[in-house]
């Protein structure tokens, strides 16, 4: 249930912080944000526990090594993802305050899609194991 819901938060948060951060005010931003790492926290040490126990005995080291490097790929792939979406809508030039809240909304929105189907993938994750 805690993986299902934490990816259904991510949604929630980013959705959440593509408006919230553009237009404000400061608490929804820090509501939104949390609701995304709420998300991560409920759903990543499960996730972790069910790769590791579904890995045959001989296998079970390196997938639980496998886990943070897959986490640090993601993180890199995201930020680098950021920063072409930032640069591809002018972030790099001289931008006026219009320009930065587009900028600030798609830096989350366009991650949307990729959180629903991680959300459709986190559901058979749970149904499979």
């Amino acid at each position: 249930a805690l993986i299902r819901s934490g990816s259904a938060l991510i949604i929630l948060g980013l959705c959440g912080l593509s408006v919230s951060l553009p237009n404000g005010p400061l608490w929804t931003i820090i509501l939104t944000g949390l609701l995304c790492n709420a998300g991560f926290g409920m759903m990543w040490g499960f996730i972790i526990k069910r790769v590791v126990a579904s890995a045959e005995k001989q296998d079970k080291n390196r997938a639980a090594a496998l886990l943070p490097m897959t986490l640090q790929t993601g993180f890199a792939l995201g930020a680098a993802l950021s920063g072409i979406i930032a640069n591809s809508l002018g972030l790099g030039l001289s931008v006026d305050a219009d320009g930065l809240k587009r900028i600030a909304f798609w830096i989350f929105a366009g991650f949307i899609p990729i959180a629903m189907l991680g959300n459709v993938f986190a559901w058979r994750f749970v149904r499979a194991s």
